[in-house]
């Protein structure tokens, strides 16, 4: 039911909710929830009758697949042993942490190339700042108080938001690889620049989480930190499942009130990768970004599964 969170009821019009039973339309793939199917007779979007078979999503493509599939016709995975069966708190954790391990060594190339690809946009970003807009100039303020900047004070605030708009566009493909690699789906470079269809619930999403962290480190830093620990999924939720940005905190707030052992343990486990990544001259973070990066997408999915039922 993952798949379907971010979807409503085609007859009711209301949220679809875990552990609620829905049915989905064979005819047009509308989705309902049972109770009003079997209200309804049928499907009240197309107007379809007969009993539907069982269908259900892959929970690594997200595809409607037929529900007693053992094996995803689209993507080919195997669905025996779906995310999050069978496992304990200490399991998540450690399974996430080897979903980061392999999705890194399969494609090490890859993670090292948006490395050196990022230091060259911080780089080049650097420069254009610098050098673009001639030398300091003063701007005053009131009563003999000013500043120095290189730009108009307009270009400044175009060339900032042209940056983080960038910055942002990048950061969904980012998520998107690091997703597909947690499913055990390819990933290519290309995908870094495919952010443009979730960039607008990414960017709103952003700003939503970075304001409620910072107002609640402002109350006590201990409470910031609780924020961006609850707030944690928040953006593969929007990229990989296409959830909105307050529905995708909602959902991130569930999932680790639900499983709060094993998400302390996996950010207190990924914050330790990335201090050691930073500490060797930052060169470690080619290592550790991607692995902290696919395994939270891979514990993000179990936990879905996980509630699911």
């Amino acid at each position: 039911m993952a798949g379907y969170l971010s979807d409503s009821c085609a007859h009711c019009r209301g949220a679809v909710e875990p552990g609620k039973p829905i049915v989905v339309c064979p005819s047009c793939g509308a989705v309902l929830h049972e109770g009003c199917w079997r209200g309804h007779g049928g499907c009240s979007s197309c107007g379809w009758r007969e009993s539907p078979e069982p269908t259900k999503r892959c929970p690594y493509c997200r595809e409607l697949i037929h529900g007693e599939a053992v094996i995803c016709k689209h993507c080919r995975s195997s669905l025996q042993a779906a995310p999050g069966s069978g496992q304990g708190q200490e399991g998540l954790v450690a399974a996430a942490l080897r979903a980061g391990w392999r999705g890194f060594t399969s494609r090490a190339g890859l993670h090292v190339g948006i490395f050196l690809f990022g230091v060259a946009m911080v780089l080049l970003a650097a420069l254009l700042a610098y050098g673009l807009f001639g030398s300091y100039r003063y701007y005053p303020l009131r009563r003999g108080v000013g500043y120095f900047l290189r730009m108009a004070p307009g270009s400044a605030l175009l060339f900032g938001l042209g940056v983080y708009l960038a910055l942002q566009w990048l950061l969904v493909g980012l998520v998107k690889i690091h997703s597909a690699l947690a499913a055990g789906q390819p990933a290519t470079f290309g995908q870094l620049f495919s952010g443009g269809d979730r960039l607008l619930p990414f960017v709103g999403a952003s700003l939503f989480t970075g304001l409620l962290a910072d107002l609640a480190w402002d109350l006590w830093p201990g409470v910031g930190i609780a924020v961006m620990i609850f707030l944690v999924f928040v953006p593969y939720l929007v990229v990989a499942h296409g959830l909105g940005p307050l529905r995708a905190m909602n959902v991130s707030v569930q999932l680790v009130l639900n499983n709060f052992g094993s998400v302390l343990g996996f950010v207190v486990v990924g914050a330790v990768l990335i201090a050691v990544g930073v500490f060797l001259a930052g060169l470690g973070t080619i290592v550790t970004g991607p692995i902290v990066g696919i395994g939270t997408a891979h514990l993000c999915r179990n936990l879905l599964a996980r509630w699911d039922g």
